[in-house]
């Protein structure tokens, strides 16, 4: 009732109740005596006065919300909008702008796009995530003028006085100045055992109150707070790209190295020709263009975005786009067991009878301890209660409770003296079996060896707390965390992709070896215990010879995802401020939407609901993408290295470079860009064999060959016999270029399906439609001379594909 009372001042349901009079009840049942004295200036029983909150407000000692998982607007804009391939594309931009060139300026349609789906997802991503901060806000109960009232966390100042409570969440650093309570810091330590915590003691925020109420004095706020100063490193983590994205990256920067001398060279060259300030611009953007493969940057931002968008709907927030990707080519994935393999709760699996006791009497007992014990929320209690719900039926709770004693972690047993009944305990089997502990000790520790927890009920005829006979025992309660319904299956499917699975826990190595025997991780009895480990001795140097880890610390943590580094790519799921440092670490990191905040911060993947099942969709789509890409990669690299070698070429002949930027963008809109798109959203998740460049480069080099072979076929024909007009020579050398490549679009697309018959049609009429259609806009000038020399050089190309694809075959068999 007491409990009752308070919850509904500290709520703000219109009802104020005196701090002092509720501490005194309080503190009667618990026998706890009244603290009289000031601490800090400010008297605990009162709380702090308005003059006290003002001046603290003006010392900036509030908690403001800092939310670090946030990045900044700039940040994001800037990281789009300024990359060196935007630079370069808007630096020719302004050339052509400068020259009057407007209408080959269509260009900039790819690059401002790519912006945009690069800024919608990351704006997108922390639209979700403030949302998410938002929802976890919570109010506290802060005694003020000698009111207690519900107050806004981001409202708390310095020496506030605060009322903490079983299943509350510490949100500031603090003191216990009156009562005591159990938290569990797991999302600190790892160890998922409570922690009791008395008059004098430290709170950090993250904690969790799990039982017993106190008085806490703020201590540290805002910025300064544990979870914000771990919130504040974890913001100066850079995320890794992926193996996808990186190539790509490697082959933008290679190609941009030869952009400034071969477009410098070029420039004066065609100048030199046509003596035309306009003609050189034009000629040099063409050339820059089609090197730099911004249909590529385009393709591959859309592919994630889409997928992207899809995790969305299923409540899987991608906040790193490379992620998708490294996630599913991971070498080494590292799980938790709390909250990942295992729900946050412990289930009640077995009971085993004491001599002469039937299960119905058992069942009896724990209906009425239950009932009298119905505000406590530990998590083996929860498990008791959660047995008894499933057996209610015919068991009744109607025992009068005389004295309850709830459970302590240093006593670590509670009962309830029942009348007419006697006492009955429950608690750990060798504090409350005492000198009979020895009769049950192999029967208990056999359960505990296989990673169970053994609770005891016992009866006793005396006085809780000094018990005047040995308890008889009634039964062993036998307790297991529960494990996720599809904890085997996701394990199970991250196996089949050649995954390694690591577990790594700061609760004990057995427990945790048992956890990951049952659900099918290869190697779970490798077990290593990190208790063990001497204080200067290297946990990194053990990586590779065990899979199952316990009793690690964060630093562990960190070295070990660090040496699994050092031999291929590391994801890694986690969910407390114990996992950071090793989150920041992963290649890939995962954490769950109820995590703790720095967590959420340095990941690059948030699971929203929480759920583990979420794996397997990720890696699917991330491996969709990778073979989509690597797919179409090859019709942008093999424009990109024609024009290269046009290029240098061009530099010790006195040919000028037939193309301009709007030519170059309709050989990419149709032949490229379009069909590329639509194919990077096909189905389709097998592992990929090879990385980027291995699978796309085998044909890139005939292809741009053929290309350039065609180019220096159509250019003498109209700068020696004068057969070709130089409109009819730009003519061919557009057309041989986009036949090139549909033949490599047709390869992609082979075995055709109804669905790629038609974008190959689309893209063939699309290409030739709009060039007839416009070809003075274009510039094109067609005839039976262009369109018999262009017929020619399209079958030679054909003929010279086909070959090298029959010999590249039987190569490879």
């Amino acid at each position: 009732m007491l409990n009752f009372v308070w919850h509904l001042g500290a709520r703000g349901r219109n009802l104020r109740f005196r701090a002092r009079k509720l501490l005194a009840l309080r503190c009667r049942d618990q026998k706890i005596p009244l603290p009289q004295e000031a601490v800090a200036g400010v008297r605990l029983l009162g709380g702090l006065t308005i003059a006290h909150v003002e001046k603290r407000q003006k010392a900036n000692q509030v908690n403001e919300n800092i939310d670090y998982s946030l990045k900044k607007l700039w940040v994001i804009v800037a990281k789009n909008v300024f990359s060196l391939f935007n630079l370069i594309l808007f630096g020719v931009a302004l050339a052509l702008f400068a020259v009057g060139s407007y209408k080959n300026l269509l260009f900039l349609g790819v690059v401002l796009s790519n912006i945009f789906v690069g800024l919608l997802q990351e704006l997108r991503a922390r639209r979700l995530l403030k949302k998410l901060s938002f929802v976890r806000r919570q109010t506290e109960s802060v005694v003020r003028c000698g009111v207690c009232d519900a107050l806004d966390s981001e409202k708390l100042v310095v020496d506030d006085i605060v009322f903490c409570s079983a299943g509350q969440q510490i949100l500031v650093d603090g003191c216990v100045r009156f009562g005591r309570i159990e938290v569990n810091e797991a999302s600190i330590s790892g160890e998922s055992e409570p922690v009791r915590k008395r008059r004098g003691d430290v709170l950090l925020s993250g904690s969790l109150v799990l039982s017993g109420a106190c008085l806490m004095q703020v201590l540290r706020v805002g910025e300064q707070s544990y979870i914000n100063q771990l919130a504040r490193n974890a913001q100066k983590y850079r995320s890794r790209d992926s193996a996808l994205i990186r190539e790509i990256r490697l082959v933008i920067r290679t190609l941009s190295l030869f952009i400034a001398p071969f477009g410098a060279l070029l420039f004066l060259q065609q100048y030199k020709i046509a003596k035309d300030m306009v003609g050189a611009t034009e000629a040099t953007a063409a050339f820059v263009i089609s090197v730099l493969p911004e249909g590529l940057v385009l393709l591959t931002s859309v592919a994630l975005f889409s997928a992207a968008w899809r995790l969305g709907k299923e409540k899987i927030l991608v906040q790193e786009l490379s992620g998708l990707e490294t996630l599913s080519a991971a070498d080494v994935i590292c799980l938790d067991k709390t909250g990942t393999l295992t729900e946050d709760t412990q289930e009640l699996v077995g009971i085993e009878c004491g001599i002469g006791v039937t299960s119905r009497d058992v069942d009896e007992v724990l209906a009425n301890l239950v009932s009298a014990l119905a505000d406590v929320t530990n998590q083996t209690f929860c498990g008791i209660k959660n047995y008894i719900a499933k057996k209610r039926k015919g068991i009744v709770a109607d025992w009068q409770p005389q004295k309850i004693t709830r459970f302590s972690s240093v006593a670590k047993w509670s009962g309830v003296v029942f009348e007419s009944k006697g006492a009955f305990l429950l608690g750990a089997p060798e504090v409350v079996l005492g000198s009979d502990y020895e009769q049950h000790k192999e029967q208990i520790e056999a359960h505990m060896n296989a990673g169970a927890r053994v609770v005891v009920l016992a009866a006793s005829h005396g006085e809780l707390g000094n018990l005047g006979e040995v308890p008889v025992m009634l039964a062993l309660l036998v307790f297991r965390a529960k494990i996720r319904d599809n904890a085997a299956r996701i394990v199970g499917f991250l196996q089949k992709r050649k995954a390694a699975i690591k577990i790594l826990s700061g609760d004990s190595a057995l427990t945790v070896a048992q956890i990951a025997k049952t659900v099918g991780v290869v190697g779970s009895e490798r077990v290593f215990d990190a208790a063990t480990l001497r204080n200067d001795a290297s946990i990194a140097a053990l990586a590779g010879d065990f899979t199952v880890f316990g009793r690690l610390t964060p630093e562990h943590k960190k070295e070990l995802v660090q040496a699994w580094r050092g031999n291929g790519t590391v994801a890694m799921l986690g969910d407390g401020i114990n996992d950071v440092l090793a989150l920041k670490e992963a290649d890939c990191s995962i954490a769950f939407g109820g995590g703790s905040a720095p967590a959420r911060n340095v990941s690059h993947i948030v699971l929203l609901l929480d759920d583990f099942a979420a794996l397997p969709k990720i890696i699917v789509e991330g491996q969709r993408i990778k073979n989509n890409i690597q797919r179409c990669g090859t019709m942008f690299l093999t424009k990109a290295l024609f024009s290269l070698l046009v290029a240098f070429f061009l530099l010790f002949l006195p040919y000028e470079y037939p193309f301009d930027p709007i030519h170059m963008t309709l050989i990419n809109a149709f032949t490229v860009g379009i069909p590329a798109f639509f194919l990077s959203f096909e189905r389709g998740d097998g592992a990929a064999t090879t990385g980027f460049l291995a699978a796309v480069l085998p044909r890139v080099l005939p292809g741009a060959l053929c290309m350039v072979a065609s180019f220096f076929v159509a250019c003498p024909f109209g700068r020696c016999s004068n057969f070709l007009s130089a409109a009819q020579v730009l003519t061919v050398c557009v057309g041989s270029v986009g036949f090139v490549n549909l033949c490599l679009l047709y390869q992609i697309c082979a075995p055709l399906t109804p669905l790629r018959g038609c974008l190959l049609l689309f893209a063939s009429l699309g290409f030739v439609g709009f060039g007839i259609c416009l070809q003075g806009f274009f510039g094109f000038e067609f005839g039976i001379r262009p369109m018999g020399l262009l017929l020619a050089i399209s079958v030679g190309i054909l003929c010279v594909l086909q070959g090298i694809q029959l010999l590249w075959e039987r190569w490879q068999k």
